[in-house]
């Protein structure tokens, strides 16, 4: 089964909240932007229910066993997600990769070109501008990181600059964000259920975050394809449903734009010819064996040169499973009681998409088996149970310069 391609059109402002609490003094968050793949799945599997007539009039489920077949539960996730990728209603964008510096020309301080961090062909040397444990070379102490203005760059531009590894000023500058960020004020809610219903704000628990609108048309892009799932065709197109933290409503459309990585047989071979090459992550990534998304084996072997990644991103939520058989610990839910209701799924850190990691070959393989490695590898999203179905550890390779 393909993948079938679908477009998130907000009809609004979207927030997603991430996990910082607001208290000893906190009262600004970023928030999280584009959502996270454990946080965009919940549209897609409840829209499925719905369709499928899965949800009665009071929200609830109508058999749970057959939802279960359907869309999975926590453990079990039996469809297979890319995204979510910040689209324009045009074309696709992609997470800058986190090398991409920003040169300029001498005193002028206009810039000359965008191009990744490079090696220094003496020793495995990274070139650097930022005040980070690496050897300088770069002339201008001032220069930052792409990411930081630019966040997102079109699929096309991003295939170039893999293939490069430089990016032209004028396409960079072209490159307008298809969303805008606002500033929000909220306020922190109480509740009370039982004799004494009630919904009051929360004293001095004022805080502001950033929302965000898209522009033209634009939204979230998603391609879905059946895993293992007992529904027999996605019928998404035209559907509505409720996404962020505020549950704002969405519109899901069919769209031809798609996400082709793979690139002619000449990139792989040339990158196996220098026997060195780059992974970029194009979502965040929760590896089988803690941060690296890949590491040597039977068929090819080689080392970390270099990786530069942001801090690692927390992610947890509510299971609707109950606590008694939510199969992640002793400590289990809010409490030590197993009893029916909502838990807490076990938190887990990610490597933030954009984060990129500088490999080299060891041993003696033929550029002919590096390169098929190489190619098989990329745009795949590396295997870790249900964290790599719902969109997670989506990798592309890249050119070390």
């Amino acid at each position: 089964m393909a993948y079938e391609d679908y477009l998130v059109k907000p009809f609004d402002v979207l927030f997603f909240r991430d996990n910082k609490a607001f208290n000893f003094g906190e009262w600004f968050t970023e928030g999280i932007f584009p959502p996270l793949a454990s946080t965009f799945q919940g549209l897609i599997r409840t829209t499925i229910l719905v369709q499928n007539n899965k949800i009665g009039p009071d929200g609830k489920l109508i058999d749970v066993k057959e939802a279960e077949d359907l869309v999975g539960n926590d453990i079990n996730f039996p469809l297979d997600i890319l995204g979510p990728f910040i689209h324009n209603g045009k074309k696709l964008f992609i997470p800058t990769p986190k090398d991409t510096v920003v040169i300029q020309d001498g005193d002028s301080k206009e810039i000359k070109e965008y191009r990744q961090l490079r090696l220094s062909k003496k020793k495995n040397l990274i070139s650097s501008d930022l005040e980070l444990f690496l050897h300088y070379s770069i002339d201008n102490p001032k220069t930052k990181h792409l990411f930081w203005s630019t966040p997102n760059i079109p699929i096309e531009l991003f295939n170039k600059y893999r293939q490069s590894g430089i990016l032209n000023q004028s396409e960079v500058e072209e490159c307008e964000q298809p969303y805008s960020a606002e500033d929000h004020i909220g306020i922190e809610l109480e509740y009370k259920s039982g004799k004494e219903r009630f919904k009051k704000t929360k004293e001095g628990q004022f805080y502001m975050t950033k929302y965000h609108r898209f522009k033209n048309g634009g939204g979230l892009y998603f391609a879905i394809k059946n895993k293992n799932s007992t529904i027999e065709k996605f019928e998404l197109n035209g559907k509505y449903g409720k996404l962020g933290s505020e549950g704002r409503g969405v519109s899901i459309e069919s769209v031809k734009t798609g996400i082709n990585l793979k690139q002619d047989d000449s990139f792989y071979t040339g990158i196996a010819q220098k026997r060195k090459f780059k992974i970029i992550l194009l979502t965040p990534g929760i590896f089988p064996n803690g941060w690296l998304p890949i590491e040597p084996d039977d068929k090819i072997s080689f080392h970390l040169i270099y990786a530069i990644t942001d801090s690692p991103m927390k992610i947890s939520g509510y299971s609707q499973l109950k606590q008694k058989d939510a199969k992640i610990g002793n400590d289990v839910g809010f409490g030590k009681e197993k009893t029916r209701g909502y838990g807490v799924k076990p938190q887990v850190k990610a490597v933030p998409a954009g984060a990129v990691y500088y490999f080299e070959v060891d041993n003696s393989l033929s550029e002919e088996t590096i390169a098929a490695w190489l190619k098989s590898i990329d745009g795949s999203k590396i295997d870790n149970d249900q964290y790599s179905r719902m969109g997670y550890n989506h990798i592309a390779v890249g050119k070390i310069i």
